[in-house]
């Protein structure tokens, strides 16, 4: 019998320290109290929604944060989700309705630069565009754009809408598909009058470069390397004489280090003088 007493007194204790263990711990979650509905405006942070909410719990609280990441997901959502944690882990979220003001849903597509794409290269979006609201948040879209060919240089009209939020009015805008790796001889006019019965020389035509870019190479040197077909196509006389007149197209190209051409068209138009004759008085 002695033998029995000392195993059941040991377990007895054990018990007993399980037991007080298990009533001395937190049991219970935190509770979230909700004193009005939060409402959702441009000057509104989430420290200001925050303030619409406490949590209290019979052990401290080592957390209470709002779920949703971003204020434009709360936007989207209408509604935010309070979360409390107490030391103990136990975790209590209560969602609740947000009033959302009609700036902040109010969206417009914005074009951040001017929409240039190289040649046979796709739209980077975020570079280029962004969705933003009247508060000036932007939001997290992507986009459709129509009527550009972006294997084929030139200037489009294009229609430029948000995948998302299809709701929002589109954006027209002109984009322009080009060699930009290439480099650029910028004319100081496309188009220009002269007279016929004059001479003309490759100084006259390299007067009307206003400048060179390119993305690589030095443009003084590629000025040097500028050719020019007036020539080929006026058909001048060996020293550079025209007696006829007309419109002709007068080429400009230039090819970088790296094999890039640019090109450039000035539309000469030459008038031919009319001389008047004075006969003789009688």
């Amino acid at each position: 019998m002695k033998k029995l007493v000392f195993p059941i007194l040991v377990f007895l204790l054990c018990v007993g320290a399980i037991s007080s263990t298990y009533f001395l711990l937190d049991h219970e979650n935190p509770k979230i109290t909700v004193s009005s509905t939060p409402t959702l405006a441009c000057n509104v942070t989430f420290n200001d929604l925050m303030k619409n909410a406490s949590a209290s719990d019979n052990d401290n609280i080592k957390s209470f944060f709002i779920e949703e990441k971003s204020l434009n997901d709360i936007a989207d959502y209408a509604y935010l989700t309070y979360v409390a944690i107490d030391d103990s882990n136990h975790v209590t979220k209560q969602r609740v309705s947000v009033n959302v003001a009609p700036e902040v849903k109010e969206y417009h597509i914005e074009a951040l630069k001017p929409l240039q794409i190289q040649l046979k290269s796709s739209l980077k979006m975020d570079e280029y565009l962004a969705l933003r609201n009247e508060c000036g948040w932007d939001i997290k879209d992507t986009f459709i754009v129509e009527s550009v060919d972006y294997n084929t240089a030139g200037i489009y009209d294009a229609k430029i809408t948000a995948k998302k939020h299809n709701n929002v009015e589109p954006l027209y805008a002109s984009l322009e598909v080009a060699d930009f790796k290439a480099p650029r001889i910028i004319l100081n006019t496309e188009t220009y009058r002269d007279w016929a019965n004059k001479s003309y020389d490759d100084e006259y035509f390299l007067s009307f470069i206003d400048h060179i870019e390119d993305d690589s190479d030095d443009v003084s040197e590629l000025s040097d390397k500028v050719i020019i077909n007036w020539k080929e196509a006026m058909s001048p006389s060996s020293t550079g004489y025209m007696r006829r007149g007309g419109t002709y197209e007068i080429t400009y190209r230039v090819t970088d280090s790296e094999g890039n051409t640019g090109r450039a068209v000035l539309n000469l138009i030459l008038d031919v003088p009319v001389y008047n004759t004075t006969e003789g008085e009688e």
